[in-house]
């Protein structure tokens, strides 16, 4: 089964994943890079395994991309939950 991990930004053609339950574990991570490398339209993986994350940069549709880790079991994305949060008060930079 696929690992849960969640969508902390994106833009087109780029995409960066949390995957909380194997930060730390960078043999994991080494095989997630390893994994994408074999997915055609990947252009470039990099992992941290101490933050848990993977910046995927790629040249297919969204979806395209996501089947492709959901076919192959290396993660699957939450609905509906993101990195980006709404901030309570407005930033005050002066």
């Amino acid at each position: 089964m696929a690992l849960l991990a969640w969508l902390a930004h994106s833009l087109p053609g780029r995409k960066q994943v949390k995957i909380d339950e194997k930060r730390g574990g960078s043999a994991h991570f080494a095989t997630l890079e390893k994994e994408l490398a074999g997915c055609y339209d990947v252009v470039a993986v990099e992992t941290n395994p101490l933050t848990g994350t993977a910046l995927i940069s790629h040249a297919t549709e969204d979806t395209s991309l996501l089947d492709y880790t959901l076919e192959h079991e290396l993660f699957h994305l939450r609905e509906n939950e993101t990195a980006v949060r709404t901030p309570t008060a407005p930033c005050n930079y002066s």
